[in-house]
């Protein structure tokens, strides 16, 4: 297995595993085969067989009948032809929104990083953090998130949520999974009156000093925005991720 094949593969297990312990369940609904569907949030609907069963004709009906607002993402992976099931997206009235690459970390390559001792970073362990948690990072993200998903995370023992707190505020938040050897780094958000001031950066260098020693890699789906964060701290690009929902 080639050292690209591989680098994806991780990616996508890690991340689709995030989005099964948030909820996601099988669909059986004609059209819809290997479909894997979150009917709250984060509302992804996802395929995990071959993209080329598609066609407008086929799924029209069945897409219609997702979650109010599904997200269906769209990966680019060892040249897996997707035209068919975008082509059926676009006719049912989905548009391409939040492109984002999934990128790697080998932890074997890290670069030497610092990190700044005035930023207190403390793990979520109580139902009350967890709310406040759910506050910054819908406030990063501009859209609400279920708190009733985040609760269920919260004793999972391979999830851990994390806020970094600048004095008295909550201001940036972020959400790892380990699957094995690998590490995923998901929600990492700062509040918008808290950016430009290096929190993600010093959130992220925190994660990685924190897991670099029991895992080989660490994971994560960069927004634009955050890409040239990440490639600073030695990410390297595996795939693009294309994102569709309804118009």
């Amino acid at each position: 297995m080639s050292d690209s094949v591989f680098a994806s593969q991780i990616n996508l297990q890690n991340l689709t595993e995030l989005w099964r312990r948030m909820g996601a369940k099988s669909d059986n609904r004609p059209g819809l085969a290997d479909f894997q569907i979150c009917n709250q949030w984060p509302y992804r609907a996802w395929t995990e067989g071959a993209m080329t069963e598609f066609s407008p004709d086929t799924t029209a009906e069945s897409l219609a009948a997702l979650s109010p607002n599904p997200i269906v993402p769209i990966w680019e992976v060892a040249h897996q032809e997707t035209r068919p099931l975008e082509s059926a997206l676009i006719a049912n009235g989905f548009d391409m929104r939040l492109p984002q690459t999934a990128m790697n970390l080998d932890f074997t390559q890290m670069p030497e990083i610092t990190l700044d001792e005035t930023l207190v970073i403390r793990q979520v362990t109580s139902e009350r953090d967890a709310q406040k948690w759910v506050t910054v990072a819908s406030a990063a993200f501009q859209y609400e998130i279920d708190l009733s998903v985040i609760q269920r995370l919260l004793w999972d023992d391979q999830i851990e949520l994390w806020l970094a707190w600048q004095g008295r505020h909550a201001a940036a938040s972020s959400l790892t999974l380990s699957t094995g050897a690998t590490v995923g780094v998901h929600q990492m958000g700062v509040q918008p009156c808290f950016r430009g001031r290096g929190l993600a950066r010093e959130m992220m260098a925190f994660l990685m000093q924190r897991h670099r020693h029991n895992h080989r890699h660490m994971v994560l789906q960069a927004s634009s925005m955050g890409e040239p964060l990440y490639r600073k701290l030695g990410f390297q690009t595996v795939f693009a991720i294309r994102n569709y929902q309804r118009n």
